[in-house]
């Protein structure tokens, strides 16, 4: 039978990791000896039912109906976070790939690296944003976003930094310092923005999939070419856009996309190389 704690915590991290992954709360035990078979030895798997049910009786997973569960939600997101911890520990994501980062296992890995006094990953953390630039959505999936949003939980400065070219997908960059950063040719697809300070952000030929601008401080902020798709901007502070060539002319001309905005002016600018400047064609709301 299982005998090591070390085993034991290993194998709840590893259950805690596919309810993680798959959104689940319980898991009926069908489903647990498949996902647990891949951490047994040969010997453990010969009789996998009875293993999974020693695992089971000394674990703190409860019954329920036909599947078993934690006792509690926060420790399934604890050992999710451990797992994650792992993760990052190794430079091997995986389910922080393919899982967009929820904020109570963001917590916990805050708390995780406080204890552990784990510097190096902030390194692997911004390796991990530089391995998405130029990526294919089907390899980046959330790495980028989830980095950056884990960054940002961990204190890290976010004004001026480079995110050129990064797949974004999912971070969450509530309140975040962004002023002076560059996010060129980025993907930004679900990112939560809202009341970030995007004051002279440069997002040139950047796509917006689905963002939340609310309450942002958009001041400066140079948004040329940039592509927009179900972005809100309810109560955004905007003033002294650069928008030439940008497809955020049509939703200006039609004020849908400020509904509720303080906007100041928004200038037309030329493309960057046609000369610079103003275009002449400002929008002043009310």
């Amino acid at each position: 039978m299982i005998q090591s704690r070390e085993e034991r915590i290993k194998l709840l991290q590893v259950v805690a990791g596919e309810l993680y992954r798959t959104g689940g709360y319980g898991m009926r035990i069908t489903a647990m000896q498949e996902v647990l078979g891949k951490s047994f030895t040969e010997q453990q798997r010969s009789d996998l039912e009875a293993y999974v049910r020693d695992f089971i009786a000394c674990s703190f997973m409860v019954r329920n109906e036909d599947s078993y569960r934690f006792s509690h939600r926060s420790l399934l997101e604890y050992l999710a976070a451990s797992l994650l911890a792992l993760e990052i520990k190794h430079d091997a994501p995986h389910l922080l790939r393919e899982v967009q980062l929820t904020h109570a296992v963001s917590n916990w890995l805050v708390d995780i690296y406080r204890a552990q006094d784990a510097a190096q990953w902030f390194t692997t953390l911004w390796q991990w944003i530089e391995s998405t630039k130029r990526q294919p959505e089907a390899s980046a999936q959330f790495l980028g976003g989830n980095a950056v949003s884990l960054l940002l939980a961990l204190g890290a400065p976010l004004a001026g930094r480079d995110f050129s070219y990064a797949y974004l997908k999912g971070g969450q960059l509530a309140d975040a310092n962004c002023q002076g950063a560059i996010f060129d040719h980025c993907t930004l697809c679900d990112v939560d923005l809202m009341n970030a300070v995007l004051a002279d952000a440069c997002f040139t030929s950047s796509q917006f999939y689905s963002g939340d601008l609310t309450d942002a401080q958009i001041e400066g902020t140079n948004f040329h070419s940039c592509r927009f798709e179900g972005v809100i901007w309810y109560s955004a502070r905007v003033g002294a856009l650069r928008l030439s060539g940008s497809e955020l002319k049509l939703y200006i001309k039609k004020q849908e996309m400020f509904a509720g905005s303080i906007v100041t002016e928004v200038w037309f600018t030329r493309p960057r190389g046609g000369g610079g400047g103003r275009s002449g064609i400002r929008y002043a709301f009310a």
